[in-house]
């Protein structure tokens, strides 16, 4: 594990097995793994031999633990014989509140800082050769090095998916650029279309209006030639009003239709067009009207009774 670390390992896997492998190869010791958080230490991972007391998974605040911290990162490692007995030391050792007697506590570093505080420690006194010391320090750089390069590791691979993520993100966007594009597009060709004809409506509407005027002009004349024509007149007039009631009535009702229903056309135009048109259109019809009562009163068809 320390000399070749496993791919696609979780960091906390990795420092479990690697606890475990030390305890394969010292396993007259209690080897420990605490990560450090500002002022407070966790145990995260400990294995004892069978006749040690187990320590509990918690979370302990120790009192100038950033001290400790950089004289232990200074030193290398800080080894004891003795917790009872450290009048030689310069610094007392930290979270000792359980069965020790001997430990040796090797920093774990990363970015040159120290995260994690690796113990050996047993129940029973122990003189620490310079050979174990020396073992363990090495065995506390290798673990240092294999955790930094699986965090830099898992690290890379998030970063990995997260590029992957955004790329996929891009395509969506690009992807949807396109389909806005594209409505974009047809709805331009549509509202182009849509322009054409209401240009053609709106020549066809005045072309209309115009023939309107046109026949209201040869009504006018037609009266005037009426007035001049005396002996026809009456008969003129009855068959004009009779010929043009049913085609009005029609025309009357059709842009009765337009002005309910404007929503085929552009409001505002239609709205004004219909309005134009069916007020020249009652106009019209009421002229008849009374064009078709002159006649009748002009041949006695109907009797006039004057009221006061």
């Amino acid at each position: 594990i320390l000399t070749n670390p496993i791919d696609n390992l979780s960091t906390d896997n990795l420092i479990s097995m690697s606890v475990q492998t030390i305890f394969d190869f010292f396993s007259q010791f209690r080897v420990s793994y605490f990560t450090v958080d500002d002022n407070y230490i966790s145990i995260k991972h400990s294995i004892e031999p069978s006749d040690f007391s187990s320590l509990p998974i918690t979370k302990i605040e120790i009192e100038n633990l950033k001290s400790y911290l950089s004289y232990l990162q200074t030193q290398g490692f800080l080894s004891y014989d003795n917790i009872k007995s450290t009048e030689n030391k310069q610094i007392n050792p930290i979270f000792v509140d359980y069965p020790v007697t001997s430990l040796i506590d090797i920093p774990i570093n990363f970015e040159h800082n120290v995260v994690a505080i690796l113990r050996i420690d047993t129940e029973v006194l122990h003189h620490w050769l310079d050979d174990e010391l020396q073992s363990f320090a090495e065995i506390g750089k290798n673990l240092s090095i294999i955790i930094q390069r699986n965090i830099y590791r898992e690290q890379m691979i998030e970063y990995e998916k997260s590029i992957v993520e955004n790329y996929k993100r891009l395509e969506q966007y690009a992807s949807e650029l396109k389909e806005l594009k594209e409505l974009y597009e047809n709805r331009s060709e549509e509202l182009f279309l849509n322009r054409e004809l209401l240009e053609e409506q709106a020549f066809s509407i005045n072309l209309l209006n115009q023939q309107l005027i046109d026949k209201e002009e040869k009504i006018i004349e037609t009266n005037k030639q009426l007035e001049a024509a005396l002996g026809e007149r009456d008969k003129f007039f009855s068959i004009i009003a009779h010929d043009l009631r049913g085609p009005l009535s029609s025309f009357l009702g059709m842009t009765k239709v337009i002005k309910e229903q404007p929503e085929q056309f552009t409001r505002e135009e239609l709205i004004e067009i219909s309005e134009l048109i069916h007020n020249n259109a009652e106009t019209l019809y009421s002229l008849i009207e009374n064009l078709l009562n002159w006649s009748r009163l002009q041949r006695d068809v109907i009797t006039v009774e004057p009221q006061i």
